[in-house]
């Protein structure tokens, strides 16, 4: 039976998936922000 080296599967499969979840969640938190500001904004002209 050949030996599998799972350290160089995971790297190759999980570790590029990680990376596009940490930039997504980047994005998001881009976004979360920018609307914070907004409402933020908004609320500032209300009062």
């Amino acid at each position: 039976m050949p030996r599998v080296d799972v350290a160089k599967i995971i790297q190759e499969l999980v570790v590029p998936e990680l990376h596009d979840i940490k930039s997504s969640i980047q994005e998001l938190r881009t976004k979360f922000d920018s609307e914070i500001k907004r409402l933020d904004e908004k609320i500032d002209l209300v009062r």
